[in-house]
Formats: structure tokens, sequence, C-alpha cells
């Protein structure tokens, strides 16, 4: 399930198995080509964030997950540990069907 107030993924629902995240821009870059920083802005009196976790979230085709339908990995923000979401299956799915 996704926090939209704290923008990161929290435990669902008890019995909730599919939810919706909100939409994802996916790009690609070649690894072999320089890379330039990127700058983010800041605005003057803003907080700095604390640590930001990530979980590596599989992302696969169809809900039968084996390497076969599995598309590539994206780093989703959480609180917890990568391992705590490891541990109970969590993946991106692109059908239910």
């Amino acid at each position: 399930m996704w926090d939209r107030v704290n923008k990161r993924l929290k435990d669902p629902l008890p019995g909730d198995l599919y939810r919706e995240l909100p939409m994802l821009l996916i790009s690609a870059y070649n690894k072999e080509a320089p890379q330039q920083a990127l700058v983010q802005a800041v605005k003057p009196g803003a907080a700095k964030k604390t640590k930001q976790e990530y979980y590596r979230c599989p992302v696969y085709k169809y809900p039968s997950r084996s390497d076969n339908n599995w598309i590539f990995d994206v780093r989703l923000p959480v609180a917890e540990d990568d391992a705590y979401w490891r541990m109970r299956g969590v993946a991106l799915l692109g059908t239910t069907d």
C-alpha cells in the first residue's frame, strides 16, 4: 500500500493482496555514457531530509514470479529495512490476470 502523505511504501490492510501504486516515470539511460550530476532545488529554510531507505522491488509482467516474467527492479522509498519487504514478498505486477 502506498502512503500518499509520507510518499513511501507501507503495510497493507489485512487480506489486501493487490493495490495500485501511483504512476511511475521510467526511463532508460546508457550506463557507459558519463553521467551528469542531478541537481535538486531546495527551498530556503527547508529542513534537511533524514537518511532515506529504499526497497529494491522486483517488477514482473504477470503474477507468476519467475525469471521469465521479471522485467527490472525499482527503488521504492520505505521506513523499514529492505529485508522487511522481501520477507513479505512485495513486488510490482504489470497485470493481476
